[in-house]
C-alpha cells in the first residue's frame, strides 16, 4: 500500500508555516522543509526560517542541517527528504511538505531520475553571468516547449533547463514529459495555497521590511565573512545577494536598502510561476473563503480513503485470480493423483495375473510329472504280467476287467500308448484290491 503524505505549497507569504503548524497538529503529522534556503545554518532571517520556539512541539526535517558552503539541489534535496519520511512513517506520524520550491516538492512525489544530471553543471558559472531575458532568449532556442512552460523570471529553473540541455544534447521538456507518465509511490495530498494578489503583494512588502529591521545585512555580512560570495549557491536566494555589493563598498547602505524594491518585484512575479509543471494534480485552496486545517485534513482523508478502497479492490482481484489458480492446480493435482492410482492398480492387476499364470504352470507341470510317473507305474505293472505292449488287445484288457468286479465291464480302450499305460495304472490298482480283498 502506497504510504500516506501532505503537501502545502505556494507563493511567498501566503501563510505555509502557520497552516503547516495548525494541519499536523490534527493529523499528527512532521513538518519536511522544502526550502531551498531554510536547509542551511545561519541563514534565519532571509529565509524567514521558522525557529525552535515557534515550532510548537512539531517535529521539522530539512531545517538547518547544512552549512552555506555546501551545495543543495533537487537531486539532493529528493535523497534527504525520502530518508526524512522513512522516519517519520518509523515513528507513526504523517510527512507534511511544506515550502515554496515546487520544483523540489514535484521531483520527490514522482521519483524524477535525476541521473542524467549531477545537480552541479560546470556550465552554471557561465551561465549565471547572463541576464534574465538573455537566459531565456537562449532557452526559447534550445527547447521551445520547455521555455513556455517556464516563467521568464523563474532564473533557477532557466538555468537548470539549459543547463540539462547543453549537457545531455536532450531537451528538458521529453524528460518532464516522460517523468509525466511516472505514477507517484505515495498516496499524496497536494494543496496549492493562493490568497488575493493585493493581499499577497502587502505581505510580501511587510515580509521583506520586517526582514531588513531584523538585520538582514549584518546576517549576510557574517556569512561574507565566512568566505562566502554570490557565487555560492546558498547565497543566490533572494535577499542575500543583495547586500553584497554594499559589503564589498561598491554603494552606499541607503542605495543597497532601496534593494528592497529588487527584492519585492522579483518575490511578487514568483507567483505567477507554474507549480505544477509534471502534471501532479493538485488541490487549489483560495484561503479567504475557508477554514484551511480543516478543509485540508477532510480533502486529505477522503484521498486516503480513496486509496485505501482502491487498494481492497486490487487485493480483492487478486484473491479471486489466487482462488482460480488454486481450484485449477487442485484439479491438475487430482488428476495426476487419480492417473496414478490407475497406474499402480494395473500394475498391481498384471502381477496379480503374472502370478496366477506362474501357480497354473506349476500345477500343470506337476499334473504332468504325476501323468508320467503314473505311466510309468501303469506300464511296469503290465511288463511284470508278461504282457507286451505290442499285444495289449480288447480282450485281455476285458479280462482284466472281469477279474477286477467279477462281471464284464466295457472298457474304452485309448488309441496312444500313454493312454493305455494310463488305464493300465488304474486296473492295476483296481485288482491289488481285489486280492486284498
Amino acid at each position: 500500500m502506497r504510504k500516506p503524505c501532505l503537501v502545502l505549497t505556494g507563493p511567498t507569504a501566503v501563510g505555509k508555516t502557520r497552516l503547516s503548524l495548525a494541519l499536523a497538529h490534527r493529523i499528527r503529522g512532521s513538518v519536511i522543509s522544502a526550502d531551498s534556503m531554510q536547509v542551511y545554518r545561519g541563514m534565519d532571517i532571509g529565509s524567514a526560517k521558522i525557529l525552535p520556539e515557534e515550532m510548537e512541539g512539531i517535529p521539522h526535517y530539512l531545517v538547518d542541517v547544512l552549512e552555506p558552503e555546501e551545495e543543495f539541489h533537487v537531486a539532493r534535496f529528493q535523497q534527504m527528504a525520502k530518508e526524512a519520511m522513512e522516519e517519520i512513517w518509523a515513528r507513526g506520524r504523517i510527512p507534511v511538505l511544506t515550502g515554496g520550491t515546487g520544483f523540489y516538492i514535484q521531483a520527490l512525489l514522482k521519483n524524477v531520475d535525476f541521473s542524467d544530471s549531477s545537480g552541479a553543471s560546470s556550465l552554471r558559472p557561465e551561465l549565471e553571468k547572463l541576464g534574465e531575458e538573455a537566459l531565456y532568449q537562449r532557452l526559447l532556442e534550445k527547447d521551445p516547449e520547455a521555455a513556455e512552460a517556464i516563467h521568464p523570471h523563474n532564473r533557477k529553473r532557466v538555468i537548470r533547463a539549459l543547463e540539462y540541455c547543453l549537457e545531455t544534447g536532450r531537451k528538458i521538456s521529453d524528460h518532464n514529459q516522460r517523468e509525466r507518465q511516472r505514477p507517484s509511490p505515495y498516496c499524496c495530498g497536494y494543496f496549492v495555497l493562493n490568497d488575493e494578489r493585493e493581499k499577497l503583494y502587502r505581505q510580501i512588502d511587510r515580509r521583506v521590511d520586517l526582514m531588513i529591521e531584523k538585520g538582514l545585512v549584518e546576517e549576510v555580512r557574517r556569512l561574507a565573512a565566512r568566505g562566502l560570495t554570490e557565487e555560492n549557491t546558498s547565497m543566490k536566494g533572494l535577499g542575500y545577494k543583495e547586500p553584497f555589493p554594499y559589503l564589498r563598498g561598491e554603494m552606499e547602505l541607503d542605495e543597497t536598502l532601496t534593494s528592497r524594491e529588487v527584492i519585492n518585484t522579483k518575490m511578487r512575479s514568483a507567483l505567477d510561476v507554474a507549480t505544477d509543471p509534471w502534471g501532479i494534480k493538485v488541490n487549489r485552496v483560495e484561503l479567504k473563503n475557508i477554514m484551511p486545517p480543516k478543509a485540508i485534513q477532510e480533502a486529505m482523508e477522503k484521498q486516503m480513503k480513496a486509496e485505501r478502497e482502491r487498494r481492497e479492490a486490487i487485493l480483492i482481484a487478486e484473491g479471486e485470480k489466487k482462488s482460480t489458480i488454486l481450484i485449477a492446480e487442485g484439479k491438475k493435482e487430482s488428476a495426476i493423483l487419480d492417473a496414478e492410482a490407475e497406474k499402480q492398480s494395473a500394475i498391481l492387476k498384471a502381477e496379480a495375473e503374472k502370478e496366477r499364470r506362474i501357480r497354473e504352470a506349476e500345477g500343470q507341470a506337476e499334473a504332468i510329472l504325476k501323468v508320467q510317473q503314473a505311466n510309468a507305474d501303469g506300464i511296469r505293472f503290465l511288463k511284470e504280467a508278461g504282457a507286451d505292449e505290442s499285444v495289449l488287445t480288447l480282450k485281455s484288457l476285458e479280462a482284466l476287467g472281469v477279474l477286477a468286479n467279477g462281471r464284464a465291464t466295457k472298457i474304452v480302450v485309448p488309441s496312444d500308448i500313454q493312454g493305455l499305460a494310463s488305464l493300465a495304472t488304474s486296473l492295476k490298482a483296481i485288482v491289488e484290491d481285489k486280492i486284498e480283498a
